[in-house]
C-alpha cells in the first residue's frame, strides 16, 4: 500500500506543478497584455520619454538586430542555472508605437532551478513576457521546459 502511494504521489506532484506553472503563465500573459497596451499608449504620446527609457522596460537598441541581440543576451543570462538547449529568435510584430520581439526558449532542469528561471523571466528588466509554456517531466525527475517569450522595443519592425 505504501509503495503504491509513493508511486502515485510523484506523478500527482508533477501534474500539480505543471498546472501551477500554466496558471502563472496565463496570469502573466494577461498582465503582459495590459502592460503592453499601457506602454503603447504612453509611447504614442511620448515615444522617447526619458522616464520610459530610464525604467528599462523596453529592449535597448535602435535596430531590429540590436534589439534581438539584447533579448537573446537577457535570456541566456537568466538561464545560467539550467541546461539551456536552445534560444531561437522568432519574428517581430508591430504593436502601435512598439515592436514585439519573440523568441523560443528550451531548457532542462530540476524542479527548483526551472521554477527560479520562470520566476526570473517574470521579473526581468527589460520586461520579458511568457506567451506559451510547456513542461514535460522525465523519469529521472528533471523537467524539460519549452517557452515562447517576447519583449517589447520602441520603434517599428
Amino acid at each position: 500500500m505504501r509503495a503504491a502511494l509513493v508511486l502515485f504521489a510523484a506523478p500527482v506532484v508533477l501534474v500539480l506543478l505543471a498546472a501551477g506553472l500554466w496558471l502563472a503563465a496565463l496570469a502573466e500573459a494577461e498582465r503582459a497584455d495590459g502592460l503592453g497596451l499601457a506602454l503603447s499608449q504612453a509611447l504614442a504620446r511620448q515615444p522617447q520619454a526619458p522616464a520610459v527609457r530610464a525604467a528599462g522596460l523596453l529592449l535597448p537598441g535602435q535596430s531590429a538586430g540590436l534589439q534581438a541581440s539584447a533579448l537573446q543576451e537577457e535570456l541566456i543570462g537568466l538561464a545560467a542555472g539550467v541546461d539551456l538547449r536552445q534560444v531561437e529568435m522568432r519574428g517581430t510584430t508591430a504593436e502601435g508605437a512598439l515592436t514585439r520581439r519573440s523568441a523560443h526558449l528550451s531548457f532542462t532542469a530540476a524542479e527548483a532551478p526551472a521554477m527560479q528561471l520562470i520566476l526570473a523571466l517574470e521579473t526581468a528588466r527589460p520586461l520579458v513576457f511568457v506567451d506559451a509554456l510547456q513542461v514535460t517531466a522525465a523519469e529521472d525527475g528533471s523537467l524539460t521546459v519549452e517557452a515562447d517569450v517576447s519583449a517589447l522595443a520602441g520603434g517599428a519592425p
